[in-house]
């Protein structure tokens, strides 16, 4: 007979057991759960699509630049991009690449063979060649000509565009065919093909209009079978807004927002210290007021001058965050160039952010284009918003096959401000909500901050987003140093020794010029006053003798006959001499 205790022993240790693997299934679960819902709110769509552009040697700076417009729509699309040129296609499996795209293709390429046979996702832009079955549709256009373009996005916006093409080949009939393109008023499909191959007409993609056209026939085609509805939001960023600004703009692009029912991004620029300065704490009063109030706050590109170097750019940014941790705000994302994305020694700190905002495109203009792909970058875990590709004056996006951002430069005049703002709302693009998403930043393993559900927590503990208005401190102790201090009153006295220089300096100039004057008078006038002037004639016979006749009548005149005797005595002696001596001979 067996022991009751025995029995009742085995059998609860049947029944932890059971219950230890139910705990742990329902952990397995609820960790599926929260992948699964990460996955869903920060991947969305695109599943990654590893792309391969095939060029040829000795393209034209035009074609160059071309190209590199090319790998920024793949970017921005999240296509993994490989670039080879045509006579590296032999050693090249097509079957690695779920989309070919061909750039000004040749029959006498050496690629055409090969890419006859692949019977998978194949573009050809600008030039067209037979394939498959298409040979005899083929027309072409060979004149430089004025062509109008066409173009309805999948907002149902269409948008119309003149552009200068060199020459246009295209087909006459095909399965697929989207847009118009108008010459000479005939009217050709601007993109024609079928299920695996797409032909588009030209191949000119610096303007804005060509890119966005590419950019939503490439996310069509790829992603035929996601719904409609499943489409990417544009998130509207106030950009370049720093704690020295003027309080009253931002606060009144704020209240329009709120308005206006709108969801906005305020990207604040890094602060790295004296977060405690009430005038820090007025600024970050604002953004707490915009974070309770449909707002979210990414931190700004940090400003490095050289080289950015991976421990450098963790430390600028554990700085930054602290400073506005410390202030109620919390940044859950972070906005970098995105020059910064073709760098692989950044991933490992970029890494650290869910969510990441880039700018400046402009920087593909630059790069070799062999160099632009996102095999760095790619991880599903994290979110890229990505500039929109704008197509009107306002800065608007009719796009949704990436989420993007229209960035407002807040130093702008408000005029211009609310117009992109006006834009946007207009836009068939919804305005976004960047709380509606999950964010991490991990910067600092000690200190993680998560967004999820709504609930914001910072390490451990749950972080309150509700705006309360809190006072300045007016009598702040800023615990100057001793240096400081001495700094502040050396240029205090310097300042009033300016000022009694300048005293000084205006006293003795005005010195100068009395003594000046006075001397004028004692050595320069006359010494006869002024109220008494001098005859003219008397100050004549003073200059100028008069004559001796004029003297002589003055003063009691004698006879001629005496005035000549006494005048001329020389003559008289002379006479009588002459008389003594006798007549003079003849």
């Amino acid at each position: 007979m067996s022991d009751p205790c025995r029995y009742g022993h085995k059998l609860n240790m049947k029944k932890s057991c059971a219950s230890l693997l139910t705990l742990l299934l329902s952990i397995a679960v609820l960790l599926l759960t929260v992948l699964a819902d990460t996955g869903k709110a920060e991947a969305a769509s695109n599943p990654y699509y590893k792309a391969l552009v095939i060029t040829s040697h000795g393209l034209g700076s035009k074609d160059d630049t071309n190209v590199r417009s090319v790998g920024e729509i793949l970017m921005l699309l999240d296509l993994d991009a490989e670039y080879i040129y045509e006579e590296e296609l032999a050693d090249c499996d097509l079957s690695e690449y779920e989309v070919v795209i061909w750039y000004m293709p040749r029959e006498d390429s050496e690629a055409y063979p090969h890419l006859r046979r692949y019977m998978g996702h194949l573009m050809m832009l600008g030039n067209m060649v037979p394939m498959r079955d298409h040979k005899e549709d083929i027309r072409s256009i060979t004149d430089k000509a004025n062509v109008r373009l066409e173009y309805t996005f999948r907002g149902e916006k269409t948008v119309t565009k003149t552009l200068v093409c060199d020459g246009i080949s295209y087909f006459e009939d095909t399965e697929y065919q989207k847009g118009s393109l108008w010459v000479d008023n005939k009217r050709i499909s601007l993109i024609c093909g079928d299920e695996k191959l797409r032909y588009v007409c030209f191949a000119d993609y610096k303007d804005n209009f060509a890119k966005a056209v590419l950019a939503e026939e490439i996310d069509t085609w790829l992603n035929a079978d996601i719904d409609a509805d499943d489409i990417y939001n544009q998130y509207i960023v106030l950009d370049n807004v720093y704690p020295f600004m003027d309080p009253e703009v931002l606060l009144e692009t704020v209240n329009y927002l709120i308005d206006s029912n709108m969801p906005y991004v305020i990207s604040v620029m890094p602060i790295y210290a004296h977060g405690d300065y009430p005038a820090m704490q007025q600024f970050t009063d604002i953004i707490r007021y915009a974070q309770d109030r449909n707002g979210s706050v990414i931190l700004g590109e940090p400003t490095i001058q050289t080289r950015v170097e991976p421990e450098e750019l963790a430390g600028y940014l554990k700085l930054a965050q602290d400073a506005y941790y410390s202030n109620g705000v919390y940044p859950v994302g972070l906005e970098i160039p995105s020059e910064w994305t073709l760098n692989k020694d950044l991933q490992g700190v970029l890494s650290k952010y869910s969510t990441l905002f880039l700018h400046d495109t402009a920087v593909y203009e630059t790069v070799e284009y062999k160099s632009m792909n996102n095999r760095y970058i790619i991880p599903a875990n994290r979110t890229f918003i990505k500039p929109v590709i704008a197509l009107d004056h306002g800065g608007a996006s009719y796009i949704d096959a990436y989420p993007g951002a229209v960035y407002i430069d807040m130093s702008m005049d408000m005029d211009h401000i609310r117009e992109m703002i006006d834009s946007a709302a207009r836009s068939t693009i919804p305005c976004g909500d960047l709380m509606n998403r999950n964010h991490l930043v991990g910067l600092d393993d000690t200190n993680i901050l998560r967004y999820k559900d709504g609930v914001m927590t910072l390490g451990s503990e749950i972080r309150d987003l509700t705006y309360v208005e809190e006072p300045v401190d007016e009598d702040f102790d800023y615990n100057r140093s001793v240096y400081y201090r001495a700094t502040a009153s050396l240029v205090t006295q310097n300042k009033y020794l300016t000022g009694f220089s300048l005293v000084a300096l205006a006293v003795f100039l005005t010195m100068l010029f009395l003594a000046r004057r006075q001397m004028k008078r004692r050595f320069f006038l006359s010494d006869v006053p002024p109220s008494e002037p001098p005859e003219p004639q008397a100050r004549i016979a003073k200059s100028e003798p008069p004559e001796p006749k004029a003297r002589i009548a003055k003063s009691e005149p004698p006879e001629p006959k005496a005035r000549i005797a006494k005048s001329e005595p020389s003559k008289a002696k002379t006479a009588k001499t002459k008389s003594s001596k006798g007549p003079t001979k003849k």
